[in-house]
């Protein structure tokens, strides 16, 4: 559901807050060093009304007229130079160059809305205002480039709004190395040291051959626009969050395709979102989250990456996500483990060579339960689950059901870390890792939704993998791998799970089923990949009921025995 409006160029903002809509109670969310942060998911906390207000009063606006003759304005506020500062302390030989060629610099330093439309081939608009100031900016048909800074640069200001006009289509591109103009690294084609907003119903293409698309360093907040990204580096980056509500959104990036990260605050450095159309491309992380990554809603389709989710805390309520990885699918890590060494920008092993498909099943059964400590909190971190037997890491020479050895071979994990925390509440998830499919460095927990996983081709990962525990209570889960590393859920379960270790490995297109006693299918899932080792579970499976499971076009019977099979 879409919480933003097209452009009503005849309404003016003057009115509009922006102040959140709501005032709510925050959450207590657990973090590495035991205390609490004060951050609230809910978008009223996210979002304030002006966020997702792109209106403005066109006859009210000030208007910034660009060509390859010259710039014009009607605004005596705005200051138009033919000017470059060079500093020669660039320290990123990527990204810095040491050389500027004259650039046509349009500097705001007051409070307003501003329209932008033409085009020129070397020319930035710098919003040099103070603390308390807001400012929007509409991008009307606006094409801009710049060849060694941001097209776009916000140096100081209390927040600036970037409006998408309705209908308008925008692009702004480097066409050079970075330079720097101040003391502030500029790296990104828009750069802001201070908040930002970017909203609107039209359309906005970024080139950053050398640099991130869009860097704010305070929080990057987007509420409607669509938007196509090529970046050498991140494609969305947020110091203190990075916030999206709706949005389309294509971007093909040689590091994170969202990214947030802050070393002041461990309360930072959040992604939160709301909804949106996601198509990411990225050599390192689809989505990367230094703290929590959050995810209500959206339809996520991540078709290249290193890791797809990564966060010390991730929580997935709802949204339709579909993983490629090279390396993990969704990963609850502490710290920043990047794919930046790796030349091959295919990432390591490349984006895998299996096609996922399948359908969640239908019923009454399928809406997921509460999360452990409520829908916009992290879990209370529980107590360590003892009850571990690494002995059902069977690899016999027949097919077996790895009945009454709950937990797999969870609890030994030297990088345990009982911060990290995955929570699935919703949404279907469909993953193909060529690393571990999941994996929790603490505690995983998945209460709803339905999850496919297609884990890697080799012993040394696996489908499922956590530091501490694994705790399913609702949903659906099915998922393919191999033996060498496999881990099943913990004994805290409640939902019925089967894992079966088959005798050879699979070849060639496969399609896992399981059915019930009436020939009712519970669950089904296609993989081209290989595998040996299966794990199911869903609401209808139950102890003392018999089951078919059938993989490699064979038929098996399968009788649960305890919750954890």
């Amino acid at each position: 559901m879409s919480f933003a409006t097209g452009c009503n160029k005849a309404t003016t903002d003057s009115s509009t807050s922006d102040s959140p809509t709501t005032a709510t109670t925050s959450d207590a969310n657990a973090t590495s060093n035991g205390s609490v942060s004060t951050v609230s998911f809910t978008k009223s906390d996210m979002f304030t009304d002006r966020d997702s207000d792109p209106s403005y009063d066109e006859k009210a606006a000030s208007t910034i007229t660009f060509s390859e003759s010259g710039v014009s304005s009607s605004s005596d506020s705005v200051t138009i130079s033919d000017s470059s500062t060079v500093s020669n302390n660039a320290t990123d030989s990527d990204t810095n160059d040491t050389t500027a060629s004259s650039c046509t610099t349009v500097t705001i330093s007051e409070a307003g809305t501003y329209i932008l439309s033409g085009s020129a081939s070397n020319a930035q608009v710098i919003i040099d205002a103070d603390k308390e100031t807001k400012i929007q900016l509409v991008l009307d048909d606006l094409t801009l480039s710049c060849e060694s800074s941001a097209p776009i640069y916000v140096r100081k200001a209390d927040k600036v709004f970037i409006t998408l006009a309705d209908g308008s289509s925008n692009t702004l591109s480097t066409t050079g190395k970075f330079v720097a103009i101040d003391d502030n690294n500029i790296d990104a084609v828009i750069f802001s040291k201070d908040d930002l907003t970017l909203n609107g119903s039209g359309s906005l293409t970024i080139n950053s051959p050398y640099g991130h698309g869009i860097v704010s360093k305070d929080d990057l907040v987007v509420t409607s626009g669509t938007y196509t990204m090529t970046c050498a580096k991140h494609g969305l980056s947020g110091k203190d969050s990075v916030r999206i509500l709706d949005g389309t959104f294509d971007l093909t990036v040689t590091k994170d395709g969202i990214h947030a990260s802050n070393d002041d605050d461990e309360n930072l450095g959040y992604i939160y979102i709301a909804g949106g159309t996601f198509t990411i491309n990225s050599d390192d992380d689809g989505m990367h989250a230094d703290s929590t990554l959050y995810i209500e809603d959206g339809t996520i389709d991540i078709q290249k990456s290193y890791e797809g989710l990564k966060g010390q805390t991730i929580t997935i309520l709802d949204g339709d996500i579909d993983i490629v990885s090279s390396d993990d699918g969704i990963n609850a890590a502490n710290g920043s483990d990047s794919n930046d060494s790796i030349d091959d920008k295919q990432g390591k092993g490349g984006p895998g060579n299996g096609q996922i498909s399948g359908n969640p099943p239908s019923g009454d059964n399928q809406t997921p339960k509460d999360p452990p400590s409520g829908d916009n909190q992290m879990p209370d971190t529980p107590p360590s689950n003892d009850n571990f037997d690494p002995s059902n890491n069977s690899n016999n020479n027949s097919d077996q059901p790895q009945g009454n050895t709950p937990g797999g071979m969870g609890g030994f994990d030297m990088d345990a870390d009982e911060s990290c925390v995955l929570t699935i509440n919703g949404g279907t998830i469909t993953i193909n890792a060529g690393g571990d499919g999941i994996d929790s460095n603490g505690y995983f927990y998945i209460n709803g939704g339905t999850v496919y996983v297609e884990g890697p081709e080799s012993n040394g990962n696996s489908a499922l993998d956590y530091g501490i525990s694994a705790t399913i209570t609702g949903g659906y889960f099915l998922s393919t791998g191999y033996s060498g590393m496999t881990q099943s859920f913990s004994s805290d379960s409640t939902q019925c799970s089967y894992m079966l270790t088959l005798s050879s490995n699979t070849s060639g297109t496969t399609t896992v089923t399981l059915t019930d006693a009436d020939g009712k299918v519970l669950l089904s899932h296609e993989t081209s990949k290989s595998y040996n080792s299966i794990i199911v579970s869903c609401p209808e499976l139950e102890v003392g009921s018999t089951y078919t499971l059938t993989a490699r076009d064979t038929n098996r019977s399968i009788t649960p025995t305890s919750t954890v099979n």
